[in-house]
């Protein structure tokens, strides 16, 4: 007996239900009785039938009949995204309610880009009438913008799994220009 109570029990099912037949090693009329018999290959294709008997008989014998999480949806959301190495470890962290690491960060970097967009609409509608002494406070505090935002996004391609994830740097001139340019 094995540590597998499934095993033991499909392993006995099917010796004593007669659906699986042991197939006898194939008799050479002119061989040797004194010569030791060597037991035929086990080739892909034979391997493969024999599963199949298996799972048929199995099927048959009702073994798959009221499984766990029978009737359910099955997960197809696998994270393609990690590393295959790394997907058992990423599993149970999910199982415990924990994400991956850089998950946290990916919705700090969006959550920080909407308000920067929001400020960015916000200040561009008013640009042009506003004075010279507010203007440059807005400069500066685009500038204040785009350093976190990079910070956030140096973090973030740090540790993603996956160069499809990175993302790339804010650049204050383009910023700028988007800032100064009129609706």
């Amino acid at each position: 007996m094995s540590d597998n109570p499934f095993l033991d029990r499909f392993r006995e099912q099917s010796r004593t239900s007669g659906k699986i037949k042991p197939q006898a090693p194939a008799s050479d009329p002119n061989a040797d009785s004194d010569k030791p018999k060597k037991s035929p290959s086990l080739t892909a294709q034979r391997a493969g039938s024999i599963a199949e008997q298996r799972i048929q008989a199995a099927m048959e014998d009702g073994m798959f009949d009221n499984l766990p999480g029978e009737g359910q949806p099955i997960d197809l959301n696998d994270d393609m995204y990690i590393p295959a190495e790394l997907r058992m470890a990423f599993r149970v962290m999910k199982g415990s309610q924990q994400g991956a690491p850089w998950v946290a960060l990916q919705h700090d970097y969006n959550n920080h880009i909407n308000r920067y967009q929001i400020w960015l609409r916000n200040n561009r509608e008013t640009w042009a009438v506003t004075s010279i002494n507010e203007q440059e406070r807005l400069r500066r505090e685009l500038q204040v913008w785009v350093r976190d935002l990079n910070t956030i996004i140096h973090q973030l391609n740090a540790i993603v799994p996956n160069d499809s994830l990175r993302v790339g740097l804010v650049v204050y001139e383009r910023e700028l220009r988007a800032l100064e340019s009129a609706l």
